[in-house]
């Protein structure tokens, strides 16, 4: 369904934009995620076709997809969303690997991209987390696997939407630090902008 290897020339679209979005993380650094690109669609799927796949990865194998649109246009006017899946998929927690890979201090974002910013550019595995509307009928769960770290760190989008999740995170984890990003941005906008460091001095993390 689509493709892992986006160096290749059908995924040379998926390849400019992870390069955009993730400056100066090498190729290798970014298969961790399994990110693809959607160049020739299964029967059925091509409302998917040219738009990123963003594989939900857990140590027994892939357990669901999700699919961001990657064309620069406002979706919304284009009939869209941004992002898809398949039809009766359920909502997961995305890079469930970092718990594995964090030792005291584990990273919790607003979405896929910003998980895998936060992982590799500012060096904090994080796992990510589909909205606050999903975190309302999903917390009381999702929640539980907070409890193994000693220090959450949650990164709040600079919007009153991403304030008002961070909020909500925190509120089930007595040790969580919340990060405000700068207003009208998240964790990736901020380090395509070059403010990494400003995210990680915030965070504790230099």
């Amino acid at each position: 369904m689509y493709q892992s290897q986006l160096e290749s020339s059908t995924g040379q679209a998926g390849c400019e934009y992870l390069a955009k979005r993730f400056p100066g993380i090498p190729p290798w650094e970014l298969e961790q995620f399994g990110f693809g690109y959607v160049a020739d669609p299964a029967p059925g799927d091509e409302r998917f076709h040219g738009r990123l796949a963003l594989p939900y990865i857990t140590p027994a194998g892939i357990r669901g997809v999700k699919f961001r649109c990657i064309k620069d246009h406002n979706c919304k006017d284009a009939g869209h969303g941004k992002y898809d899946q398949p039809h009766g998929q359920q909502q997961r927690i995305y890079n469930p690997m970092a718990y594995f890979k964090a030792g005291d201090t584990l990273g919790v974002c607003e979405g896929e991209i910003d998980a895998a910013t936060a992982t590799v550019s500012l060096g904090l595995p994080s796992i990510g987390i589909p909205g606050a509307t999903q975190w309302d009928s999903m917390g009381k769960y999702w929640s539980l696997v907070l409890t193994d770290f000693p220090r959450i760190i949650i990164f709040a989008d600079g919007d009153d939407a991403g304030k008002k999740f961070a909020s909500k995170v925190a509120s089930s984890h007595a040790n969580s630090v919340i990060v405000y990003c700068d207003p009208g941005n998240d964790v990736n906008s901020m380090v395509v902008k070059g403010r990494g460091d400003v995210l990680k001095r915030k965070a504790g993390l230099n």
